[in-house]
């Protein structure tokens, strides 16, 4: 069973490079495909507490806002394997981390992922996203530029 990772950050860019990548590997045989996004959860510290950012009573409405932009992102697609896409948001303090224990934890074969606006070889793999990817997992990595 060959499976496909497409990291979405949700910026208009990373939506519209999704949208073609989808469009690019509809048709190419793949058994499942995923789309994931990765929410990053930011730990304040002030003198005598802790606070996280998002509130955890405000994860059920993120989830379900990034769920709501990917089905979105489906059909805008107008992909034919839509009974393939399998769709997920990740609320994680290390969200690199999250995603490569999810394609460790899903068997994914193949993992699409963008960059930002970073010219010349020295800067193609300048985002640490990307980069981390490329260091820790035994997936194929395709990395493109937003």
């Amino acid at each position: 069973m060959k499976k496909v990772l497409i990291c979405v950050d949700m910026t208009k860019d990373s939506l519209r490079l999704s949208k073609k990548t989808l469009k690019e590997i509809d048709g190419l045989g793949f058994d499942q495909i995923h789309l994931v996004h990765a929410f990053k959860e930011n730990v304040y510290d002030f003198d005598f507490y802790f606070t996280t950012y998002p509130i955890k009573e405000d994860f059920e409405k993120i989830n379900q806002s990034v769920l709501e932009n990917l089905d979105n992102l489906i059909t805008a697609s107008e992909i034919t394997s839509k009974d393939k896409v399998i769709t997920n948001c990740i609320i994680s303090d290390s969200p690199k981390e999250s995603i490569d224990s999810y394609i460790k934890e899903n068997n994914i074969d193949v993992v699409y992922v963008s960059t930002r606006g970073k010219y010349g070889m020295n800067n193609f793999f300048a985002s640490s996203f990307a980069e981390y990817l490329l260091r820790h997992t035994s997936a194929e990595l395709r990395v493109t530029r937003s």
